[in-house]
Formats: C-alpha cells, sequence, structure tokens
C-alpha cells in the first residue's frame, strides 16, 4: 500500500503556482512512477499468464461444441445417380454393337 500512497502523493503535487491547476511532476518521482506502472502491468500479465495456464491444463481452451448435422452434400445425388444410368445404357449400346464390321474405305484418299 506504500507505492499506492506515494502515486497519490506524486499526482495530488500542486505547483506553488496558483495560476496552473494542472499538475506538476518532479523528475525525482517519475522512477516511482515507471515503476509503479510496470509492477502493475507486470501483475496483470502474471494473472493473464495464470488463467491461460489453467484453461490449457483443463483442456477447455481448444475445445469446440460439436453439433450433428445432417450431412451436408455439395452434389445433387439423384442428378448423379441419373448421369451415372444414362451413362450405363450408352456403355450397354456401344457393347452391343458388331465387332466384326467391315473396314471403310477413307473417302478422301
Amino acid at each position: 500500500m506504500n507505492i499506492i500512497t506515494n502515486i497519490k502523493k506524486v499526482f495530488s503535487h500542486k505547483s506553488k503556482n496558483n495560476n496552473h491547476s494542472f499538475i506538476i511532476m518532479k523528475p525525482n518521482h517519475d522512477w516511482k512512477i515507471v515503476i509503479s506502472i510496470f509492477i502493475f502491468l507486470s501483475v496483470c500479465f502474471i494473472i493473464f499468464s495464470f488463467y491461460f495456464l489453467n484453461r490449457v491444463r483443463n483442456d477447455t481452451l481448444f475445445n469446440v461444441e460439436r453439433t450433428v448435422e445432417k450431412n451436408a452434400s455439395l452434389l445433387n445425388q439423384e442428378l448423379l445417380d441419373k448421369t451415372i444410368n444414362e451413362f450405363a445404357t450408352k456403355a450397354d449400346k456401344i457393347k452391343s454393337y458388331p465387332t466384326d464390321s467391315k473396314f471403310v474405305n477413307d473417302p478422301s484418299r
């Protein structure tokens, strides 16, 4: 608490000239302010670090709630099945063509 009272004294010090209402800092008190700010930020960082460490140890930091969704497909399954059936029928037609056909002469010769 001694640091806090020192900080209050530094900020409550008014200038001797009554025309100025703002606070004038003395150079010998600046180091106390810098150290006080450093200590405050260090304590905040340490608290955050322990909070983060606790979340990592408990495996609660990177957990994602999984929702069960219907399997979303990028393809229209009915259209795909229809296309596969059409190609299968074309393949059957090609297989049914006679294989012992005569060679056709090239008309360009």
